[in-house]
């Protein structure tokens, strides 16, 4: 569409309309407004976890895809990053990449989803609208669930369930979209904690306890306000990653400088995005050379430490000279997940 021709069609938006009848108009002429995806990697673009996962049978846990977490509720399953075949993104609104939920063994409330930071980010008694690309065993019904969990002193640790929605998967791409409205009270006289967050969950149905496997590839995955659902809000991998690592980074830094302390070696290495909360902080290939002086010296870690924009790491050092900088090359994994 031209610029002259984008400005001309806004003559057709309604003056005066609703919020809802004004998203319509615009994304009928193909004007969308951004910062209204409540989703994040809802491309299925970024996997700093890696892009493969197989045979797990974990209740909860990250995989692979950055940000989506999966529920096994006594199921096994693979999770997957897939790359849409060259000229066929157009079947998914050009998504490049998808999930692949591959279910060996099902059970009921098995689930793919996502916790969405700060549970008053979506108000009491708003419309709110779900839409996404999805394809699969043919046949097979899964629906979509909201929670909300208000988070460590919150009010208890129980989930409120606000809605779900049935849809049934086909062999080919569908954009389903599913709009509610969420109660009216549902944050009415609760205490919100620290970590508090919406769920968004594509699972199994609770009254489904078949364990037959199944397929489910979804993408293009958009939560927004509103009953009406617009075109998915493109951002560029360098920004879906930036949101991504404010919940975990995968850090492999080469020279690094530490400070020699008698037997030990300390550094703080600055985390690139600041995190959610503290990290926990795992090493995952230590590095085990310290090299000082031109000089190597055997080098494990012994210690991490973690605040919202750095990680501290110490390491046992053999040989060296007190007082002297050398470099290392810690690989670790810092998680601030809900």
């Amino acid at each position: 569409m031209s610029r002259a021709l984008s400005i001309s069609a806004l003559n057709t938006v309604e003056v005066g309309a609703t919020t809802d009848q004004t998203k319509a108009d615009l994304n009928a002429i193909g004007v969308s407004g951004g910062r209204k995806n409540l989703i994040i990697n809802g491309g299925m673009n970024v996997a700093q976890r890696g892009t493969t996962m197989s045979n797990s049978t974990t209740s909860t846990s990250y995989h692979t895809l950055d940000r989506w977490q999966t529920h096994g509720s006594g199921g096994t399953y693979n999770l997957s990053q897939q790359t849409m075949t060259a000229g066929t993104s157009n079947q998914t609104g050009g998504r490049s990449n998808f999930a692949r939920f591959s279910v060996i063994t099902g059970d009921n409330n098995l689930s793919l989803r996502q916790c969405i930071e700060d549970v008053t980010i979506i108000p009491e008694g708003s419309n709110v609208t779900v839409s996404f690309y999805a394809k699969g065993t043919a046949g097979k019904v899964l629906n979509v669930f909201m929670q909300s969990l208000f988070g460590a002193g919150g009010s208890g640790s129980v989930s409120h369930s606000v809605t779900e929605s049935d849809f049934t998967l086909t062999t080919s791409w569908v954009k389903y979209n599913i709009s509610f409205t969420m109660p009216s009270d549902f944050l009415t006289g609760k205490t919100i904690g620290v970590g508090s967050f919406n769920r968004l969950q594509f699972r199994q149905p609770s009254s489904d306890t078949s364990t037959t496997a199944y397929t489910l590839d979804i993408t293009g995955v958009q939560l927004e306000l509103g009953s009406v659902a617009t075109d998915f809000e493109h951002r560029s991998y360098g920004e879906e990653l930036a949101l991504c690592q404010r919940y975990y980074q995968a850090r492999s830094l080469h020279d690094y400088i530490a400070f020699h302390y008698s037997t030990y070696a300390y550094s703080v290495i600055p985390l690139g995005i600041e995190m959610r909360a503290a990290p926990t902080v795992t090493t995952v290939g230590q590095g085990t050379s310290y090299y000082e002086a031109g000089a190597t010296r055997n080098f494990s870690v012994s210690g991490v430490g973690s605040s919202t924009s750095r990680v501290n790491i110490v390491g046992n050092v053999t040989g060296g000279t007190q007082g002297y900088s050398g470099t290392f090359y810690p690989v670790y994994q810092a998680s601030a997940e809900l």
